[in-house]
């Protein structure tokens, strides 16, 4: 059995957004061969408040927070200075990790780098352990196109900053495991060993509420738009089917559920038509999964309007999976390029025709329930995390036994 400690700025037990469903699913994929895993978090307490008790998981306190508030910190980027800074919470920290004495230590993004580098500055013995960056984005990348608060750019310092921690890591890494094959193009040139586990999805669990589901949208056609709060997911949104949904009829909507309608709702662009806008949509907020399987159920299409950002994104495999039509960009369909042929797979590029699709199939000038080949519904399978994800759980324990090459380890 091959210990491996996991790290990174939010919980998993409870998995909502992206981050959290992907590290969850390695979690279960490592334990299916046969690993122990444990998952060090930091974070602020009331961003997961469904999240069960833990000493895993370690939370900012206010003064920190309010600190961040401040100077415009980040508590992804900044994180690790506040366990810098906080000897309690360090020595608990450092203290879990020894006394787990992990054979790995993997670090799911690139922001407790730092805490673990100093450990290994300090112990011969965990100097030598294995280092995996499981990479969900190329963050230097990601940050330094989005936008900050009142959509000024991130300053050049933070994105230097992020791009020194996430490159440093990659070189220091024995293994990096990343979602697309462009990201595993910006790591290859400095790192030992890239490998690529894609998004995936497990199969929809039980439906809920489907008598309050049926009843609230009985009389609308509607579209299905699921995102955290990423702000990508906002952006994307807003630049595509925006700033206005009056080209939707009374009897149209669409049901953002998740994260995302909070940054809506604080978008400058879709409140200069708020009134509008709500009454073409639907912000529902995170639905546990059972709600959830029953939207996507009763949805006649599914929307990934993403236009910036990075990595992969999850409801790309949620809506192909489960054979509903999707409207998205060729941003979105980035690492699912082997789906793209699909009947279900509407590619559109620009606002017009995003929008003029969505109106088609909501008015039923397009199939909606657009029929698979056997052949094609086969294919979907390798959406799937335990097909996804099929060689994390054996190269990392090969990386617990000193080898790096997997064939040499099956021999």
């Amino acid at each position: 059995m091959v210990k491996i400690l996991t790290l990174c700025t939010y919980p998993v037990a409870v998995p909502r957004h992206g981050g959290q469903v992907r590290v969850n699913a390695i979690h279960q994929i490592h334990q299916a061969a046969g690993h122990s895993v444990r998952h060090l978090a930091l974070y602020r307490e009331q961003d997961y408040p469904d999240e069960p008790s833990s000493p895993w998981n370690i939370h900012f306190s206010g003064w920190f927070i309010n600190e961040l508030l401040a100077i415009g910190g980040r508590t992804d980027v900044n994180a690790v200075d506040f366990l810098l800074r906080d000897a309690d919470a360090r020595d608990r920290a450092l203290a879990l990790i020894r006394d787990y004495e992990p054979d790995v230590i993997q670090l799911e993004q690139c922001w407790l780098w730092p805490l673990i580098k100093t450990l290994r500055g300090a112990s011969e013995k965990f100097r030598s352990l294995p280092i995996v960056y499981s990479s969900q984005n190329v963050e230097y990348q990601l940050i330094a196109a989005a936008s900050g608060d009142h959509g000024r750019p991130v300053a050049n310092e933070t994105v230097t900053l992020i791009r020194q921690m996430e490159m440093d890591l990659v070189a220091n890494a024995d293994l990096v495991i990343t979602v697309s094959k462009a990201d595993a193009d910006v790591f290859r040139p400095v790192a030992r060993q890239v490998t690529i586990a894609a998004n995936g999805i497990w199969p929809r669990g039980p439906a809920g509420g489907q008598d309050y589901w049926s009843k609230e949208l009985r009389r609308y056609r509607f579209a299905l738009f699921v995102g955290s709060a990423h702000p990508p997911n906002a952006t994307g949104f807003v630049n595509l089917l925006g700033p206005s949904l009056g080209f939707l009829s009374p009897l149209e909507k669409i049901v953002v559920v998740g994260g995302v309608g909070n940054l809506l709702q604080n978008d400058r662009h879709f409140r200069e038509n708020i009134g509008q806008n709500l009454a073409r949509s639907m912000l529902v907020g995170v639905q546990d999964n059972g709600g959830l399987s029953t939207l996507l159920e009763m949805a006649d299409v599914v929307l990934v309007p993403i236009t910036e950002g990075g990595g992969t994104n999850i409801k790309m495999a949620e809506a192909l999976y489960n054979r509903k039509l999707v409207i998205c960009t060729p941003k979105a369909a980035r690492g699912f390029e082997a789906f793209t042929d699909m009947p279900s797979m509407l590619l559109c590029a620009t606002p017009d025709e995003f929008k003029g699709t969505l109106v088609k199939a909501l008015r039923g000038e397009i199939n909606t329930r657009p029929a698979l080949t056997f052949s094609q519904m086969e294919r979907l399978k390798a959406l799937l995390w335990s097909s996804t994800l099929a060689d994390i759980g054996a190269r990392v324990g090969y990386l617990a036994a000193g080898r790096h090459d997997p064939e040499q380890a099956r021999a």
